[in-house]
């Protein structure tokens, strides 16, 4: 069964569309990955192609977005990043979400081997999705559903814990009411990780 998580009355924050060039950024080793060093550069947009080099000529075979670093198939030996990241002036809030969800979910492939008296399962794909409700204030969701692409979208809890994520804005709605507030329901399908921040 997926985990889920719940906030209510929560910042909703969401990205300007705007990344920086790095070149050459030196990574910090932690075998068989390897992480951009500078935390101000980890956040990788990407729309734009992002190269991991190794100077002992090892192969990336996985990238985590959120938290800037590739894993390898093998040790790496000396890695460098090339390509765009997230500022983090470039997320700001853009609303209150009254409800927000994000569900996290993995993927189970049956391998029972032929004759077995039991089933053996193996872990396929991990994933995640979500939504947020709010008080329809400006057309920013829509501007980024316009836009295509993936977005960054951050679910705050406290000043200090929140989730961080890219995704594809699948939809959004606006149920309006004669003389009620129009709301607004966004909704999220991620990309690559999403990333719990804890203190």
């Amino acid at each position: 069964m997926a985990d889920k998580y719940h906030g209510k009355n929560a910042s909703l924050y969401g990205w300007n569309g705007n990344s920086s060039v790095m070149t050459a950024e030196p990574c910090t080793i932690q075998d068989p990955w390897a992480q951009i060093t500078d935390s101000a550069k980890r956040i990788i947009d990407p729309n734009e192609s992002i190269v991991f080099t190794d100077t002992g000529g090892k192969n990336v075979i996985e990238i985590n977005y959120i938290e800037g670093k590739a894993k390898f198939d093998g040790t790496p030996t000396s890695v460098t990043a090339t390509g765009n990241y997230v500022p983090a002036a470039n997320i700001t809030e853009v609303g209150n979400a009254y409800q927000w969800t994000v569900e996290t979910e993995v993927n189970f492939i049956e391998a029972t081997v032929f004759g077995s008296t039991s089933k053996v399962w193996e872990v396929d794909m991990a994933g995640w999705n979500g939504s947020a409700e709010r008080y329809f204030l400006n057309s920013y969701w829509k501007d980024a559903f316009d836009a295509y692409g993936k977005w960054l979208v951050r679910f705050r809890v406290t000043s200090t814990i929140y989730f961080t994520g890219w995704c594809h804005i699948t939809g959004i709605s606006w149920p309006a009411v004669y003389n009620e507030i129009v709301k607004e329901t966004v909704n999220f399908q991620g990309w690559n990780k999403i990333v719990c921040t804890v203190p």
